[in-house]
């Protein structure tokens, strides 16, 4: 092998055996039952329990990877190897026991505010009346997201330069069973609830005449080509600031990378909205969707922008939808989902693998789904800071690019790209084997006091 040369034929590595996790089983002895193919979905691979052997005994040098639906064996060199595959099922239900959480309901097709027939102001403080952890729906099937004033969703993980701990608030159990964390803050302590989990204020964008700009990377200015457009070339200043904060800390070493997710990625949803194009008329439906000529309305827009009436940011019934694609039962081949379902460059196995590194911004329906609301205030739910922060999702381009933010009220609002009064809040995500208690034993659990933490 190391001339070149291979002087044995692959039928005497006699390589793989393969079993997968049943759906029920007895005992530990009957949990596996032997395959012919490698998952492709729903399924990760057990690294403990799959090992290479050589005369049964275990090749301590070889590694094996699963990614991109394939699995890769390194360093394997001796006549006879024999190498045992172990696949377990990942399942948003599977972490949601793993973490002792239950769950409280199931959310519907929309969110329904208070309504405004009788002139409710700004000023109104928005109750959902729905507070834990809610049922819902994503690209990869069940999804469980925190809801309303909630308390139990603290983690700690990862470290910054100067030795302090980061910590997260897990916004939701994805549906393949990873968890989805936002910035909370440093220190050795917990942070407060306020401002000091949200990094420093920062332009989405320094730029805003073109709805390019729309993109958390973005394309060619000027284009009258949609798919040029909206292309993925152009790294955001948000994404740009986001991604060094993450290299500033030790979350890009190989200790801590390996618990972050390589596929579970960051949706911005640059779909263009039918009612709204309907609302605008013939500017919005006539010509190509590229250049700061064209009025856009993406998809986002219509969810929370109530289009009656002359308009307003006030719609009673609001329209969160956690899948990234037009096509749910084919997401992975369709277009919108391949430009705008953000994932991390030369590691995933779906989205548009623009990303450097593994990390991006909360999105619009997580916003409102967690008990944010379109032009209604809420100071009391767990996302709300006291200060602006951005999401990675587009509203509208009307001569000038605009994003979805958390205000400093709580409520979901737009602002133009350029901005510089909107805060930055990672988002990551979390492989869920290695996610356990503080002080599994302790009460309180998932609080500052007893935070989920990431162990080895």
């Amino acid at each position: 092998l190391a001339t070149g040369t291979v002087n044995y034929s692959l039928a005497d590595l006699n390589i793989i055996a393969m079993y997968k996790e049943k759906d029920t089983y007895n005992t530990e002895e009957d949990k596996y039952e032997s395959i012919e193919e490698i998952p492709t979905k729903g399924y990760a691979l057990n690294k403990e329990k799959s090992i290479c052997k050589v005369a049964d005994k275990k090749d301590e040098k070889i590694s094996i990877g699963y990614i991109a639906n394939e699995v890769n064996i390194s360093h394997l060199t001796k006549k006879g190897t024999k190498c045992y595959l172990y696949f377990d099922i990942t399942s948003a239900d599977k972490t949601l026991s793993n973490l002792g959480l239950e769950s409280n309901g199931t959310l519907g097709d929309f969110i329904t505010g208070p309504s405004c027939t009788n002139g409710c102001g700004d000023s109104i403080s928005l109750n959902m009346n729905q507070n834990g952890l809610y049922e819902t729906v994503d690209d990869d099937g069940k999804s469980y997201i925190f809801r309303g004033t909630v308390s139990n969703n603290w983690l700690k993980f990862g470290q910054t330069n100067d030795g302090q701990s980061i910590w997260w608030r897990i916004i939701r159990i994805n549906g393949d069973g990873t968890i989805r964390l936002i910035y909370a803050g440093k220190g050795n302590s917990a942070p407060s609830s306020n401002g000091t989990n949200v990094l420093n204020s920062q332009a989405y964008n320094t730029s805003r005449d073109d709805n390019t700009y729309e993109g958390y990377y973005y394309g060619t200015k000027g284009e009258s080509d949609f798919s040029v457009t909206h292309s993925n070339t152009t790294q955001s200043d948000i994404a740009r600031v986001t991604e060094n904060w993450f290299t500033g800390t030790n979350l890009d070493e190989p200790a801590q990378l390996k618990h972050i997710d390589e596929n579970a990625g960051f949706c911005n949803n640059r779909q263009i909205s039918q009612t709204a194009k309907e609302w605008w008329t013939s500017e919005a439906t006539s010509g190509v969707r590229g250049t700061n000529k064209i009025i856009t309305a993406y998809k986002g827009f219509y969810k929370a922008f109530d289009t009656s009436s002359g308009g307003s940011w006030r719609k009673t019934e609001q329209y969160p939808d956690l899948r990234c694609s037009s096509s749910p039962d084919n997401f992975e081949s369709n277009a919108d989902y391949q430009r705008d379902y953000y994932t991390w460059k030369e590691h995933a196995s779906r989205g548009n693998k623009a990303l450097n590194y593994p990390i991006g911004q909360i999105t619009m329906d997580e916003v409102i789904l967690a008990g944010g609301f379109g032009g209604r205030n809420n100071t009391s739910y767990w996302l709300y800071t006291g200060q602006a922060y951005w999401t990675i999702s587009p509203t509208r381009f009307d001569g000038d690019a605009g994003m979805f933010t958390v205000n400093d009220n709580g409520l979901l609002d737009n602002y133009y790209v350029s901005s510089t009064t909107s805060g930055v809040r990672p988002v990551i995500n979390l492989k869920p084997d290695n996610v356990t208690l503080q002080n599994p034993d302790g009460d309180n659990k998932g609080t500052t006091s007893n935070p989920y933490i990431v162990s080895d």
